[in-house]
């Protein structure tokens, strides 16, 4: 494999799509493109009949006069497909309806509204004149143990990456052929090509760069309502999913139930934590961000890759220590992505190498960058074992990743970084399983996690083996009892 080398240019990403309601100042707010609105069917019937009937309600029937004005523009579902109960019965309002807001409080018929976020770029600044800085080598992929995950398995076949971003320029030299579907704009800002390159993009093939998905195919989807971008994908039967931005600062009832019907279709989200300023994250940047620290949703982080800790040089000084949350670590407040007890994973977040529009080559910074490294590093967990479910696949990552929060470096953080940095060798050996597991003469063992066995398990004469939790075999595997063992 080769890796073009040369100068390339720094790209500072500090990307939040859009932010709505629930934060502080320093937020940039967009216009909404309308309202979701929850109708509550079992306690008042359909919406249509309750509009029928108003004709016949009493003159100074409060409830009644404000329905009149507002009923009749809820005639969209926002999710016709969906499954999920909130989402069956909720119908989007349009913008120019937003004053009506007001006359759904105290209406019982009304479970809940929210506003629709909107896309806000928050900051895509142009080369600062860093080009090359350091070295532009794809360090990361070793330093996650990719190129060990890669020797495990044959390709990642049929698992499909989906990438929620505006644009990606499909005749990029390594993503020629990658991106099996879109619906997105016909141009746009270099962000969703730099996420597609990290999660996808050719691998192999003697240019440019390796992603640390293998090479999985993608598709792309991007709306104004963002989330149901991600249930398009997840219908369209993607594995993964990469949300390479936040678009809430508080807890939505509907962007739960969305988020929990991707999964139910088989779609593990994985999405960026933040970046750690109040423009590019929520509060004060290392508050709850949305969609990641939605429940069942993957939430990444940043950590450094490119040098070892105490390492310094004539231009930044100590700055991208291996393992390291903050960008620079005698002097954290600079630069520091979002870190909050939500976070689930950390991951290489600072100068990563990837695909730009046009063709060309660039750094990339920020937890957008991070989370579809992890996303191809999910999809090699899957590659190696294709029976898992996207909440085991989440597992494995999580319980196989480096500690990292006891570093000194990182103390500040304990409890805030996840359970780690993603480890991807460790993560597809966990998903492969135990070649062979034998109990000998005096073992008594109790099983109460999940052990994966690809070959056999034997129990020896006088050995005793109680299993709580679960035991997957891969197809042809064996298990053995010799007389004088038990199994319960």
């Amino acid at each position: 494999m080769h890796i073009s080398k040369g100068l390339f240019p720094l790209l500072l990403f500090v990307f939040t799509p859009w932010l709505v309601s629930g934060q502080t100042s320093g937020s940039t707010f967009g216009l909404s493109e309308g309202h979701y609105l929850h109708w509550n069917r079992s306690r008042c019937g359909s919406p249509e009949a309750v509009l029928a009937a108003l004709s016949s309600s009493l003159p100074g029937d409060r409830v009644a006069k404000s329905r009149q004005i507002w009923l009749p523009s809820m005639r969209e579902l926002a999710f016709p497909e969906a499954e999920h109960r909130y989402l069956r019965d909720t119908y989007l309002i349009p913008a120019d309806f937003g004053e009506a807001m007001l006359l759904w409080e105290g209406d019982s018929c009304v479970d809940f509204h929210e506003p629709i976020p909107v896309p806000v770029f928050c900051g895509m600044p142009d080369d600062p004149g860093l080009s090359g800085l350091g070295g532009s080598i794809q360090t990361e992929l070793s330093f996650l143990r990719v190129p060990e995950a890669w020797e495990k398995i044959e390709s990642t076949g049929d698992i499909r990456i989906g990438i929620v971003d505006t644009y990606v320029d499909t005749n990029h030299e390594d993503l020629q052929g990658q991106v099996e579907w879109a619906s997105m704009y016909a141009s746009g800002p270099a962000h969703g090509t730099a996420v597609a390159g990290l999660a996808g993009a050719l691998t192999d093939n003697g240019v440019g760069i390796a992603s640390a998905g293998l090479g999985t195919r993608l598709e792309v989807a991007w709306f104004t309502d963002v989330d149901r971008a991600v249930l398009t994908l997840a219908r369209h039967g993607m594995n993964i999913i990469a949300v390479p931005w936040i678009n809430r600062c508080s807890f939505s009832p509907i962007q739960q139930a969305i988020f929990d019907e991707a999964q139910s279709l088989g779609a593990l989200v994985v999405a960026s934590a933040g970046n750690g300023s109040p423009d590019a994250g929520c509060g004060d940047g290392h508050e709850l961000a949305y969609p990641a620290s939605l429940n069942g949703v993957l939430s990444v982080s940043s950590v450094g890759h490119r040098f070892a800790r105490g390492h310094t040089d004539s231009v930044l000084g100590a700055w991208n220590w291996q393992d390291v949350h903050d960008l620079f670590p005698l002097d954290p407040e600079e630069a520091t992505h979002t870190h909050n007890d939500s976070v689930d994973l950390v991951a290489p977040g600072h100068g990563l190498l990837t695909t730009i529009p046009g063709g060309g080559y660039a750094e990339a910074w920020g937890t957008s960058f991070s989370a579809p490294t992890v996303a191809g590093i999910a999809a090699l967990v899957l590659s190696a074992n294709p029976c898992l479910l996207p909440g085991e696949v989440a597992s494995i990552l999580k319980s196989t990743a480096y500690r990292i929060d006891t570093l000194p470096e990182n103390t500040a953080y304990a409890g805030k970084l996840g359970t780690g940095r993603v480890d991807a060798g460790a993560a597809v050996d966990a998903a492969l399983g135990e070649l062979v597991v034998e109990l000998h003469a005096g073992a008594d063992e109790d099983w109460n996690g999940v052990r994966r066995i690809r070959e056999s398990l034997v129990l020896h004469a006088g050995s005793r083996l109680r299993i709580s939790g679960k035991v997957y075999f891969a197809p042809g595997a064996s298990v053995v009892l010799q007389p004088g063992s038990r199994l319960e």
